[in-house]
């Protein structure tokens, strides 16, 4: 399921940018997509932290918001709840015209802050019995 998800999030930066973009020239385009590969390569080896770089470097080059999520995703796989939180925020703001792309955002942010949340009640109930 993460993997498709990745997978779909990586084939939408192939279609969509956002209006406010520049246009990247040809080469510009070639880069973050040798980026954003690396990133992909890096998450299915699951090396989560490694990926949300390679998808943040791509996205620095191409401004495609595709790539924020992906890095969201890796973030949140690497157990890096606050960046994971912030990139989803953040691609919220960028994906203009992307409802669906906003609202699964959204539902992985409630997700993350629910697990962010249940952990501290369990570290809580441990520190009280020792």
């Amino acid at each position: 399921m993460i993997v498709l998800l990745l997978s779909l999030a990586c084939a939408a930066v192939a279609s969509s940018r956002p209006a406010h973009a520049t246009e990247a020239s040809a080469a510009d385009l070639k880069k973050a997509e040798a980026l954003a590969t690396e990133g992909k390569v890096y998450f299915r080896s699951k090396l989560f932290s490694k990926s949300a770089d390679k998808f943040m470097q791509a996205f620095g080059v191409s401004k495609r918001p595709a790539l924020v999520y992906n890095a969201a995703r890796a973030y949140e796989e690497a157990g890096k709840f606050e960046e994971a939180m912030a990139m989803f925020e953040h691609y919220q703001t960028i994906a203009s015209g992307d409802a669906k792309g906003k609202a699964a955002a959204a539902e992985r942010v409630a997700s993350i802050r629910a697990r962010v949340a249940k952990q501290a009640a369990i570290d809580a109930q441990k520190k009280a019995k020792a």
